[in-house]
């Protein structure tokens, strides 16, 4: 079953660790490549939404693949897509319509319905690294923004282009081999809110078809938070993004392998580990 490591110097929740603290011998150089390398994709929570103190949270992970465009799931993308245009269309039934008496005096004018629109392609994504991060149940202290730039729904995975000058010092993560069934691997994602959690398994096997596609059984949990996340093995090389949740089976989860990133990153002209 997947390792979650004790927390040290952190506030302790349920034996997780932040990614960027430990005292770990095997595999802390990975822990450190996957802090440097791994992204928080974060957004309001409108369901607890405060107009004087908005709730973020990260609804999934990302990693860096090179200078600027991180890696993540489709379905992340699709899925902060579709909360947006909810949003949006609460907002909309909400605002005051023009009628009545305002509407005759022509101090207001009636507006055409032409519902939500928004694009996936070039929709705006915000993210934080960990130096952002100021712990369980606190808000970062700033975040960065990328734009969307490709997603291929066949494979399930998203590019984002990171936006402006000021883009964060990251490790950018080299695509390895296909990882081998009991190999050792590590992950590191954001399950229920908490930031850069690190964790450890193996490759269970895979399976060929799961939504179409060939997936990785990792024996590492994928919650809320975490899909879009790298996963690393001991040369911290990425060879699999966390996908889908398994369940029926708590302790494992689906991964998208390395062939299926490294077809993705070549289709779109990504220079990954140049």
């Amino acid at each position: 079953m997947g390792k979650i490591m004790k927390v040290i110097g952190v506030m302790g929740i349920m034996g997780m660790s932040s990614c960027h603290m430990g005292n770990m011998s095997k595999g802390m150089e990975v822990v450190k490549l996957e802090e440097r390398g791994t992204v928080a994709l974060v957004g309001v929570d409108y369901r607890k939404y405060d107009m004087r103190q908005p709730e973020h949270i990260a609804y999934c992970s990302g990693v860096w693949v090179d200078e600027g465009h991180i890696l993540t799931a489709g379905h992340c993308v699709e899925g902060e897509l579709e909360r947006l245009k909810d949003h949006a269309e609460k907002i909309k039934e909400n605002k005051p319509k023009c009628e009545g008496l305002g509407l005759a005096l022509g101090l207001c004018e009636e507006e055409e319905d032409k519902g939500v629109e928004l694009e996936l392609e070039g929709m705006e994504v915000r993210y934080i690294t960990s130096q952002e991060s100021e712990g369980v149940g606190v808000e970062p202290s700033g975040e960065h923004i990328g734009r969307v730039i490709s997603i291929d729904k066949g494979k399930d995975l998203a590019l984002i282009a990171a936006r402006g000058h000021a883009i964060p010092l990251h490790y950018s993560a080299r695509v390895g081999e296909r990882g081998k069934i009991g190999e050792k691997v590590y992950g590191c994602g954001h399950p229920g809110g908490v930031y850069f959690t690190y964790m450890e398994g193996s490759i269970s096997g895979y399976q060929s078809r799961i939504n179409g596609r060939e997936m990785m059984l990792v024996q590492i949990p994928i919650t809320f938070g975490n899909s879009g996340g790298p996963l690393f093995n001991e040369e911290g090389e990425l060879i699999g993004i966390a996908d889908l949740i398994m369940r029926g089976l708590g302790g494992e989860g689906f991964y998208l392998p390395a062939d299926t990133i490294q077809s993705f990153l070549k289709d779109n002209e990504v220079k990954n580990g140049e």
